[in-house]
């Protein structure tokens, strides 16, 4: 799992070797730019298959306009439980059966978290 607290930090790990993560989960609001919804947009250029979920404040029709296919939403306040079945979803929907998300630390704080392939 890297955490990265704004996307010009999150970037370059995007651009490096997106196949090393199976999963984006992103504030569409945390920092410098590129914003939460570019960086899924620019993962999903590089990895098609990446799954994504978006943490946001934003309305449905500006997630309508910004979001990936197949994504994930979670509004704004959130609990870290929210997360965790979130990731259970898009991976079950992925790969046809559930993922062990209690392999995800519980230190999301906010901003991006790119996370490392599952162990199957």
């Amino acid at each position: 799992m890297l955490l990265a607290t704004d996307g010009q930090l999150a970037t370059p790990e995007i651009d490096a070797d997106i196949f090393r993560f199976c999963a984006l989960v992103t504030d569409t609001r945390h920092g410098r730019r590129p914003d939460g919804w570019q960086l899924a947009w620019r993962a999903r250029e590089l990895a098609t298959i990446i799954l994504v979920i978006y943490i946001t404040e934003a309305r449905a029709t500006e997630r309508s306009l910004h979001c990936v296919p197949g994504r994930a939403i979670i509004a704004k306040p959130f609990v870290h439980a929210q997360v965790y079945s979130a990731l259970n979803s898009v991976f079950k929907h992925a790969l046809g059966e559930p993922w062990q998300a209690s392999t995800v630390p519980v230190g999301y704080t906010g901003s991006l978290s790119l996370l490392g392939k599952p162990p199957f």
